[in-house]
């Protein structure tokens, strides 16, 4: 608008109009090379700057694993130096093909560490699921609790296919783990009322009285059970690289600060 109002306000004199026309002529036609970019970039660009605008914003989600890999944030640096859009300065639409070669290979690289956490959470399913056949043993009536376990691990199982970060899959370690405790506890709970019901039923059936309970004068309540949480040591001790004294120093109270806030609300965790 300010070019235009430059050339309007010389309209009165042809001479000075046109002087001001080819003053601003260079003006114009960057204008016009910008408005060409525009629609170039509207036709033929813009569905990549927005794969990329999205991919980048996930990829974030998950920079504290990507750090193991300095090339692949590297990359992705560059990605975002793309994208980025400064006021009042030209943008290069040269780059933006560059993108695809850059999502690429990101996307290649956080695949790879998908899939290996994706393999850690599988193993963790199996050991949950041979902690829970240990518990129900051969033991025919808890079979429906057993199957419950096993729907339950196969969706999960199934699941992690869908989760697209690295955070996500960290996350799901502890939830298998909770679920594992309150599978076997109540296998086992289940197994400790059925015997203690065949054995009241044995007694009885042999005329034995049941033992009477002499009333404690100062009955001592009984101790409160500690609060538990069961930690998954991948969520603590993730894989990494150390090259230094320092970096083990580093891993090692990050991992301290990871364990206390765990055991901020609770009276023990378990490392499993």
């Amino acid at each position: 608008m300010g070019l235009i109002q430059r050339v309007l306000v010389k309209q009165t004199d042809n001479i000075t109009l046109i002087d001001e026309l080819l003053a601003v002529q260079d003006d114009f036609d960057e204008i016009l090379d910008d408005l060409d970019n525009v629609e170039q970039f509207f036709e033929s660009q813009a569905d990549l700057f927005n794969e990329a605008f999205y991919f980048k914003k996930t990829m974030e989600l998950d920079m504290e694993y990507l750090q193991e890999k300095p090339e692949t944030v590297k990359q992705l640096d560059k990605i975002r130096a793309i994208l980025l859009v400064q006021p009042n300065r030209s943008y290069d639409y040269t780059r933006i093909p560059q993108l695809r070669g850059l999502i690429d290979t990101v996307r290649a690289a956080h695949s790879e560490m998908l899939q290996t956490v994706r393999q850690e959470d599988c193993e963790i399913i199996n050991q949950c699921m041979e902690n829970i056949y240990e518990a129900a043993g051969k033991v025919g009536y808890v079979k429906e609790q057993v199957e419950a376990a096993n729907g339950y691990y196969l969706r999960q199982r199934q699941s992690l296919q869908e989760k697209a970060t690295i955070i996500e899959l960290k996350g799901v370690a502890q939830t298998l783990l909770e679920k594992q405790s309150s599978f076997v506890r109540g296998i086992t709970d289940t197994i400790h009322n059925h015997e203690e019901k065949i054995k009241r039923a044995a007694d009885n059936a042999s005329g034995k009285p049941s033992p009477t309970k002499k009333p404690a004068k100062s009955p001592t309540p009984p101790p409160k059970p500690p609060k538990v949480k069961v930690v998954a040591r991948q969520t603590t001790f993730m894989p990494t690289t150390l090259r230094s004294k320092t970096d083990i120093d580093v891993y090692l109270d990050r991992a301290r600060k990871k364990l206390e806030a765990q055991l901020a609300d609770v009276d023990e965790i378990q490392l499993k």
